[in-house]
């Protein structure tokens, strides 16, 4: 995950209202797109240059900003070996409009073009590069026939060296998934002994050559392998060498995994390896797997980031072996840190100047090392926490809330205190599970060294509470307490007894007693999956010395009241908002009572960064006054920077 071993810095921008930039040399960033949940590579070809492939990438967006197809010019390998694009330009015309699920961008003979596969089509059109655009209509359609039912989930297309022939793979689903109902239904998604009781999809795969000269079918489209090649498919692509050592088909499904299947002897399915002997493997979902140049290398992209793996060496009879995978990175970008990022603000290694902790959908815990000052921040790429050595990620697997096809999110929500007080910075993290990590430091202010996690127990048993929350933690006297919501989905608050131990002290309330709940309970209320995810957050916001609470939230919820709370009842005016609450403290520290919340806006106006979850946490980053600012974590991964001055407070429960 290290972008560079050194870090070149330019002046920080801070702009409120907008992510935090990256400030490595000239911007360095992963290749994202803003307020984008979701990136697909469409394919790589020599467009530039005819040494380095160039890259084609879609982006959706939360406000339709950045929604289309991209072409990224390739621009240097940094000092290790990172592949690095220019910010990326957008495509003029296409001849499949905003449809872009199923499309490769390649060389053809010396055009470059895109292929689509739909409708028993295998459709192709031109790209004229000094006009940024494709032909309006697609110039060649070939029909053809698979004899089978089953869907499609994904395909690759290999064009010859000429451009003559076309070998066209396509990966189905040969059975269906079934998903069960959820416990809010009549049926539970797991039995008594832990079994799940759906059923997952299989995948198998089916290949034919089609002439692109004739428009007609060379080879007729058969059956390769069996029909169980891979669980819960995703993603596949041809890759061969011109030695012939690779020549065969990878295939990727949900959660990460890929095997290789050898065209030649297509029943002998391997796992790809990496030089480790390990199982070589997205570090999140894989949703897109294609071919990078004529060598063997792949890209891949999934919910997360682009990756690139390179090809170490190829066994004609096993498995080909690749290097860990390198994210792919462009000029001029904002920090990304991962899905359905949670950052918490914090001197991490004690250096006067305030990091970012951050976890992710990923279930990785991130570091983000701040290499200017507090007041002008200049962060470097994240980096992951580790424990002996090994990055930490935190994911329930098999038994997951929503299925085994979660089993590749973690959704990690870190909270920083020093939980034990013996001077260094630990983390309290909440996961996918409804469980509660303590992940305990033992090295030094300046040199962190993080311990296995462990889970939190209460009264013998393990800390339950709602799914996805990052607890509010605090430090009132000599006391360490963190907060939560509970299994009511009520937030509640415990006191440290010992690192993994915490004693039950109660409800939070409101001033009038009035517990705080977070869900909908008139007939709308969504299901358990959609329930939990709030982000908690304990800080003095208006600096008169004692703890407010800040909440970040998704559309759903709705607190404190079942019924009528927010953000869900301003979110049905006005389908838009910021989806952070902001809990005054009327009380004291040691007796904690709330006010009614307040929505938080945007120099008066509502503004959306995500519906799916909105992280808060207070900074210091630009602060003239004194007082905090704040940064929000969002489902695109950005970290969104506002300027207290501009942030303002929608009184709704008193309009």
């Amino acid at each position: 995950m290290t972008l560079f071993s050194q870090i070149l810095l330019f002046s920080s921008l801070l702009v409120s209202g907008s992510p935090l930039k990256a400030t490595q040399s000239e911007g360095v960033a992963p290749l994202r797109f803003e307020l984008s949940n979701v990136s697909n590579m469409m394919g790589a070809a020599y467009v530039s240059n005819s040494e380095v492939c160039d890259l084609f990438v879609t982006a959706s967006s939360i406000d339709g900003k950045h929604k289309g197809l991209y072409w990224c010019a390739f621009e240097e390998f940094g000092p290790d070996g990172t592949p690095i694009y220019a910010a990326p330009e957008k495509i003029s015309q296409t001849p499949w409009a905003e449809k872009f699920g199923a499309v490769k961008i390649c060389n053809v003979g010396t055009k470059v073009g895109a292929f689509t596969v739909s409708g028993g089509k295998i459709k192709y059109a031109d790209y004229d590069h000094a006009k940024r655009s494709f032909s309006a209509d697609y110039t060649t359609s070939i029909s053809y026939d698979r004899g089978s039912e089953w869907p499609i989930v994904a395909w690759d297309v290999v064009v010859d060296s000429k451009g003559h022939t076309a070998e066209v793979v396509l990966l189905c689903s040969s059975r269906q998934e079934i998903i069960p109902k959820s416990e809010d239904k009549s049926d539970a998604i797991y039995n008594s002994g832990g079994l799940y009781m759906g059923q997952l999809s299989a995948g198998t795969l089916f290949r034919g050559v089609v002439d692109l000269r004739s428009g007609s079918v060379e080879e007729p489209f058969v059956q390769v392998g069996e029909e169980n090649i891979m669980v819960m498919p995703s993603a596949v692509a041809c890759v061969r060498t011109p030695d012939g050592a690779l020549d065969g088909y990878v295939v990727g499904n949900k959660v990460g995994a890929m095997k290789y299947v050898p065209r030649s002897n297509p029943t002998a399915v391997t796992y790809l390896a990496n030089e480790s002997a390990d199982v070589a493997k997205m570090s999140h979902t894989l949703g897109r797997l294609r071919a990078y140049g004529g060598g063997g290398d792949l890209i891949a992209s999934g919910e997360g980031s682009h990756y690139i793996f390179r090809l170490a060496k190829a066994d004609k009879m096993g498995a080909p072996t690749y290097k860990d995978a390198q994210i792919i990175c462009m000029k001029g970008g904002v920090l990304y840190g991962g899905n359905l990022s949670v950052p918490t603000v914090v001197d991490w290694d004690a250096d006067g100047a305030d990091d970012i902790i951050c976890g992710n959908a990923g279930g990785w815990l991130l570091f983000f090392k701040n290499y200017g000052t507090t007041a002008s921040p200049a962060f470097g790429g994240g980096e992951p926490l580790c424990h002996n050595g090994k990055p930490l990620c935190i994911r329930a697997g098999y038994y997951e809330l929503q299925g085994p096809q979660e089993s590749g999110w973690g959704y990690t929500c870190p909270a920083v205190i020093d939980w034990d007080g013996n001077g260094t910075l630990d983390i309290i993290c909440g996961y996918n599970e409804g469980k509660f990590l303590c992940i305990m430091n033992y090295g030094t202010p300046t040199q962190p060294k993080l311990d296995a996690p462990r889970i939190i127990m209460c009264d013998g048993m393990e800390l339950y509470g709602a799914w996805r929350v990052r607890p509010a933690v605090c430090r009132i006297g000599a006391d360490a307490y963190m907060a939560i919501m509970d299994e009511r989905e009520a937030l509640h608050i415990y006191r440290r007894s010992s690192d993994a131990v915490v004693a039950d002290v109660g409800l939070l309330t409101l001033y009038n007693g009035m517990s705080i709940t977070g869900y909908r309970a008139n007939g709308t209320a969504p299901t358990f999956s959609e329930r939990g995810r709030e982000k908690l957050h304990f800080a003095d916001w208006d600096g008169d010395g004692d703890l407010d609470l800040l909440v970040g939230t998704t559309k759903q919820a709705s607190m404190p009241f079942v019924d009528n709370g927010l953000p869900w009842s301003y979110w049905q005016q006005t389908k838009k908002a910021l989806n952070v609450l902001y809990f005054e403290n009327v009380g004291t520290d040691s007796k904690l009572f709330f006010a009614l919340p307040k929505l938080l806006q945007f120099k008066g106006e509502d503004v959306n960064i995500g519906t799916h979850s909105n992280a808060p946490s207070v900074c210091y980053f630009g602060s003239e006054s004194g007082l905090p600012n704040l940064i929000v974590g969002n489902q695109s991964g950005n970290f969104y920077f506002f300027d207290r001055k501009d942030i303002t407070m929608l009184n709704y429960f008193q309009q």
